[in-house]
């Protein structure tokens, strides 16, 4: 028997088929219709026959713009979105609709369905050619590997997410998981594997214009470079992840930062450079209430401040010291 909004909505034509969706979603969560039942529902060849491409993009917009003001609204009807592209065979909606839903399902996950999930998607977008969409589909299931201490998983689900494309082509989700893979490798003891993930996770965040990714890459170059290239070299990465750092508005990596320059700095015989460089770092680290931090610049430029043979100014930077 044809339910009564399938009749109301079946002869609108493909300007309907959304409009199904949505309102089979308000009655979900207005405790009107069960979730099982219209999920069914909404495979109805008159509602299918109501969606286009289109449609599941404004559908996927309309998801995303719901998630901070109604998200159980957004949870259900991302699950019918992503039930009627599946019924449909539209693979590449099918793609974007899991990964909508994906990120609104709860972290446990003890059934493993977000995975099946994934899996189903990364399976769609292979059929359909979706490059893009199944790169995002390992990047999530091999990050979550990660993190529930699967490296092996992770490492063969990273690799094939990064294998996927070149380069040129990365994404966000690249960049965190050559930074995730990175860490797996350097874990396991193989240095110049993690370099070079990390020296792709940089570069590839540069040309995007991801910050965050690109000073958490840089970082971990540094750390990993040290005794490997010449002073000049590491300083050259210290002032990309600064900057990095800074366009991201991480002021305590940005302060960090700024000592490990001022101290190559002073090495190199540069102590007016290292001075001014502490004091930046000394205004962070105030502007954070890190005191630890603080008597770390303030130390260094007590030191600074004798080698120059202002005396005075080094016992005040000692006076000033937390205690």
């Amino acid at each position: 028997m044809v339910s009564t909004w399938i009749e109301r909505f079946a002869g609108k034509g493909r300007r309907g088929g959304n409009g199904v969706l949505v309102q089979i979603a308000r009655e979900v969560v207005g405790r009107k219709r069960s979730l099982q039942g219209a999920i069914s529902e909404v495979r109805h060849p008159a509602v299918l026959d109501a969606l286009s491409d289109d449609e599941f993009v404004m559908l996927g917009e309309l998801i995303e713009e719901r998630i901070s003001s109604d998200r159980e609204f957004a949870t259900v009807l991302a699950r019918l979105t992503h039930a009627a592209a599946h019924a449909k065979g539209f693979d590449r909606e099918t793609v974007d609709a899991a990964l909508l839903l994906d990120g609104l399902l709860p972290a446990d996950d003890p059934a493993r369905d977000r995975e099946k999930l994934l899996r189903d998607a990364y399976r769609a977008a292979q059929r359909s050619g979706y490059v893009h969409g199944g790169r995002r589909a390992l990047a999530r299931l091999g990050q979550r590997a990660a993190q529930v201490g699967e490296p092996e998983r992770a490492r063969v689900l990273l690799q094939q997410q990064l294998d996927l494309g070149p380069e040129t082509a990365d994404s966000e989700d690249e960049v965190e998981s050559a930074i995730v893979l990175g860490d797996l490798l350097h874990r396991d003891g193989d240095t110049d594997g993690a370099l070079e993930l990390f020296h792709r996770a940089a570069g590839a965040a540069g040309q995007l214009g991801y910050a965050r990714g690109q000073a958490e890459a840089l970082v971990r170059q540094i750390d990993l470079s040290r005794g490997r290239i010449s002073d000049q070299q590491l300083m050259s990465l210290q002032e990309r992840a600064l900057a990095a750092a800074q366009a991201n508005g991480d002021s305590g990596l940005s302060a960090n930062l700024l000592i490990d320059l001022a101290e190559m700095q002073a090495r190199a015989g540069d102590l007016g450079g290292a001075v001014d460089r502490l004091e930046n770092a000394l205004g962070l680290a105030r502007e954070l209430g890190d005191m630890e931090l603080e008597n770390q610049a303030l130390e260094m430029l007590s030191v600074a401040e004798r080698q120059l043979g202002r005396t005075e100014t080094a016992v005040s930077r000692d006076a000033d010291r937390v205690r």
